[in-house]
């Protein structure tokens, strides 16, 4: 798998994007040494559709639509094989730096999503 990232990137808001490149480096540095790659950002309407209606968002204001949303994951391994502490380290050190974490969502757990 290549790394979206910095394609990806590109497409935020630059206030999400700043944010989003520090979280990048923290995750990837010598604190958390983990292969964090974004995998998604700005969506099409066409693409937020979709994925409403395969169950994997639930809403059409998604804040991906105007490029103030980015997904993670990590290089190599499905997000279902990402262990449960890895989220528990990445959701609170998004949230340090002014991010809402979908993982601490009541309703709709998304652990890999953040956005201002």
């Amino acid at each position: 798998m290549n790394d979206p990232t910095e394609r990806i990137l590109g497409d935020l808001v630059f206030e999400v994007q700043t944010r989003a490149v520090r979280f990048i480096n923290v995750a990837r540095g010598p604190r958390y040494n983990l292969p964090v790659i974004v995998t998604s950002g700005l969506r099409s309407t066409a693409e937020q559709a979709r994925l409403v209606r395969s169950g994997r968002s639930q809403t059409m204001r998604s804040k991906h639509l105007r490029g103030l949303a980015f997904d993670v994951d990590m290089l190599g391994w499905p997000r279902d094989a990402v262990p449960a502490w890895v989220w528990r380290q990445l959701g609170p050190l998004g949230e340090s730096m002014g991010l809402t974490w979908g993982g601490s969502w009541v309703t709709f757990k998304d652990v890999g999503h953040f956005e201002l």
